[in-house]
């Protein structure tokens, strides 16, 4: 079908995502006269993880590219790095976003949140539910908090295979009226703007996307160094929070205990970040290096 669509209208470059569509774009390009440029969007999830079928998926999509679109300098790094993929082969452009396309927060649901979820500060977690997010590093934080009688609270949208255990943890530790389980919901930003600081403990990114959408809210992110893109953009107490990728609890806890009763200085970083962000991943911008590859 792919090569049927190219000859028909007459397509010069293709641009392809993720790992099956990278896959039948390759393949295709001994049958068309188009460019076939892949665009990888994960940096070491696959390599750490154990299903051998998406390795060798990755590994046959480096052999057959001829060019490797990836979206963060960490990404790059990890194919030259763990993947023997040549330098020279590897393109870095940062995801493009059109910010003035995120629609308006729904207000009812926005306070509807902020009343459930009612605290002298509230964390944000969102994210899939898995072994590389560490979901359990931020509910081990949030005990800590509250053991030490602060008024704190955490909403964790997404589910995945951890969210058994994460409740079992919850349940043991008697955080029940601390945690507002969500799911998987469509529109985040409501939940976003009834908190204050997202907390992202994850060791696999290559560019994560709810961080941005925290700065577009002036919500200050605390994430872990040397993971993704965010060593490209974050300013350590300035626009957000970097802690040690191997032991980060004890440096979150000194960060909400910080900030807990300064919450209009966390609005200040959460705009600075919401600069830096738009800087960075605004697509006009980004668009330009697409123009110049091709």
């Amino acid at each position: 079908f792919l090569v049927k669509f190219c000859f028909k209208y007459k397509i010069d470059v293709i641009f392809s995502h993720l790992q099956f569509s990278n896959l039948i774009a390759l393949l295709s390009q001994y049958f068309v006269f188009a460019k076939v440029m892949p665009c990888r969007h994960h940096s070491d999830d696959t390599f750490l993880g154990s299903n051998r079928n998406a390795k060798r998926i990755d590994a046959a999509i480096n052999f057959l590219a001829k060019k490797i679109v990836v979206v963060s300098n960490a990404v790059r790094d990890h194919l030259v790095k763990y993947e023997n993929v040549s330098f020279s082969k590897i393109q870095v452009i940062p995801l493009g976003y059109n910010f003035n396309m995120y629609h308006k927060t729904d207000l009812k649901l926005k306070e509807k949140v902020k009343r459930e979820v009612e605290a002298e500060l509230v964390l944000i977690l969102i994210s899939r539910m898995n072994e590389n997010k560490r979901h359990i590093v931020a509910f081990r934080v949030l005990k800590e908090l509250v053991d030490r009688n602060l008024d704190v609270k955490m909403i964790v949208l997404d589910t995945g295979p951890k969210e058994e255990s994460l409740r079992s943890f919850t349940s043991i530790n008697n955080l029940q009226n601390k945690v507002s389980f969500v799911g998987f919901v469509n529109d985040i930003m409501p939940y976003i703007e009834a908190a204050d600081i997202l907390i992202h403990p994850s060791v696999s990114e290559a560019s994560n996307q709810v961080v941005k959408e925290a700065a577009l809210a002036h919500v200050p992110s605390i994430v872990c160094d040397n993971v993704g893109d965010f060593n490209e953009y974050f300013i350590h107490k300035e626009n957000g929070f970097i802690v040690n990728k191997e032991k980060p609890e004890n440096e979150m806890i000194d960060i909400v205990m910080k900030y807990y009763s300064d919450k209009g200085q966390l609005e200040t970083i959460g705009k600075k970040m919401k600069l830096a962000v738009e800087n960075k991943f605004e697509i006009t911008r980004v668009v330009k290096e697409y123009l110049a590859l091709v």
